[in-house]
């Protein structure tokens, strides 16, 4: 699953993508990129990675004052997922507040977390 919050243009939007190959399609400025930037920075990438944006805040709807991705990724033991989600701002060059699966988290141990499911 993936949810977005304010990111972009969307205010609440949740996509639930199958267990095997998933192909997004669509007309122009329907989401399909704000899907794969959400998915890249709700996972630690950094936005210069995107080329759409140079600090974090950048992604935050317009008007807004904040907003998240969460991301829940099959764990390593059944029935115990992954959910990551990162709260940012749009101001303070879009600071971060990380958590995994609940609980406020170093973004180290999300990448090491992401590092485990390789």
């Amino acid at each position: 699953r993936v949810e977005m919050h304010n990111f972009m243009t969307h205010r609440d939007v949740v996509f639930e993508p199958g267990p095997r190959l998933n192909v997004i399609l669509g007309p122009n400025g329907t989401g399909k990129s704000a899907f794969v930037c959400a998915v890249c920075i709700g996972l630690g990438g950094h936005p210069k990675l995107l080329g759409r944006a140079g600090q974090l805040g950048e992604f935050v709807k317009r008007g807004e004052d904040s907003a998240y991705t969460e991301i829940a990724l099959r764990g390593r033991k059944v029935g115990q997922p992954i959910v990551v989600r990162r709260e940012f701002k749009n101001r303070d060059g879009g600071s971060s507040v990380w958590r995994l699966n609940g609980i406020v988290v170093k973004y180290e141990r999300v990448m090491s977390e992401m590092a485990g499911l390789n």
